[in-house]
């Protein structure tokens, strides 16, 4: 009687120990996003969620899964030319954080068009 009140007891605690024990939980992933700018313009890129202003921060590390979104935006005569990399095109760049992501904008500089008039006549322009 003994050894079967012993082995119901262990079972018991064993079953305690198997339910109140806290699982492990493994430590979340994180990659970096890097951009970097170039051309003959200039301009800033920002992140969402926060944490790149290129200007002044061109790298970070973003959580595994995570989206990140980036805009450009070109200063007062530049112009945003396009992503390379991780993104193309002219828009915004979404990039999932499934790896270590390297981003390029490229900033053109708008020409200046100076024009003076001498005498007499019409200056016409079209674009």
């Amino acid at each position: 009687m003994r050894l079967k009140i012993n082995y119901i007891l262990t079972g018991f605690l064993f079953l305690i120990m198997t339910v109140f024990v806290a699982p492990v939980h493994a430590t979340a992933v994180s990659y970096t996003m890097t951009v970097q700018k170039t051309g003959t313009g200039e301009g800033t890129v920002k992140s969402s969620p926060a944490g790149i202003n290129c200007g002044s921060v061109c790298s970070r590390l973003f959580v595994s899964t995570k989206t990140v979104t980036l805009a450009a935006k070109p200063v007062t005569g530049s112009q945003f030319s396009g992503w390379i990399g991780s993104c193309s095109g002219l828009g915004v760049c979404k990039v999932t954080m499934s790896q270590s992501r390297s981003v390029t904008a490229t900033f053109t500089s708008t020409p200046k068009l100076t024009i003076q008039k001498s005498g007499q006549g019409l200056v016409k322009s079209t674009a």
